[in-house]
């Protein structure tokens, strides 16, 4: 992952501190293991209530709130994203 990221990522995570937020979509998958998913760009959500499964990622020596991989399936599925939908199916086997 490119360095913007890393230190994006950690910046967020401190500036948020505090907040119910959680990482979503590719950068979500990319930082739960799926290396073929490039990040192009960084999303969060503030917790919701049916985002069930909020995890938390050891990253650079801090702890990053992902969504889980089933929540970010259910995502991809409502989105119609077939593509994303068979990573996340594949890479769950």
């Amino acid at each position: 992952m490119e360095n913007n990221y890393i230190k994006t990522l950690i910046l967020l995570n401190h500036r948020l501190e505090g907040i119910d937020f959680a990482f979503v979509g590719s950068i979500s998958l990319y930082l739960q293991g799926i290396k073929s998913i490039k990040p192009r760009d960084i999303d969060l959500v503030v917790y919701e209530k049916d985002l069930d499964k909020k995890i938390q990622i050891g990253f650079e020596s801090v702890k990053l709130s992902c969504i889980s991989l089933e929540d970010d399936l259910k995502v991809y599925k409502a989105l119609d994203r077939e593509d994303k939908v068979k990573i996340i199916k594949d890479f769950l086997k």
